[in-house]
Parts: structure tokens; sequence; C-alpha cells
């Protein structure tokens, strides 16, 4: 249906529903559930994610027993964009 608008010319580039497996916290999302139906040895090569501001209190509980250096990759975002490496929380924006 929505594709009978188009031109002869005109391609399509994101097909409906393909943001379930290009956004990071819509693929977290579907890992997450796999692994709480099948087990979550099966999806152990997943590194476990955060999705703030609604895990924020599992990662802080996180953040507090590991002295790690932590990943913020923004969800809807492409080629890298707004990727940063943090050790401290201060480094951590929780505005959002």
């Amino acid at each position: 249906q929505a594709y009978q608008e188009l031109g002869e010319l005109q391609r399509v580039n994101h097909f409906p529903g393909s943001t379930e497996l290009t956004r990071k916290d819509r693929m977290w999302a579907h890992f997450s559930r796999m692994a709480s139906t099948f087990g979550e040895e099966d999806f152990d090569f997943v590194p476990r994610t955060y999705v703030l501001p609604d895990d924020l209190d599992l990662f802080l509980e996180e953040y507090e027993r590991e002295g790690a250096i932590w990943i913020v990759k923004p969800p809807a975002s492409s080629r890298g964009r707004g990727i940063f490496l943090f050790r401290n929380i201060r480094e951590l924006p929780l505005d959002t």
C-alpha cells in the first residue's frame, strides 16, 4: 500500500519494521526477550545492554560492581555518530 505512490524511478531504502533490527535499543529488546524464553546461555554472545533511562537502576547497580569502561551508543544514529566511552558516571548525560 505505502509503495503504490512511488514513481517509476523511485526506490525504497527503508522497509516498514526494519528498525526492529537496525536500532540498537530495539535489537536488545528482542535479544533480551529471546534469552528469557530460551535461556541466557544461548545468548551469551550478546553483551549486556542497558537502554537508558528505562534501565537506569539496573545500569547503576552494574556500574557500582564493575570498574569498567562503558560504551554509549545513541539508539537512532548511524555511522558511529554520537558513540563515546566513559569510566566516570559524571560523563554520562542522564538528562535524556
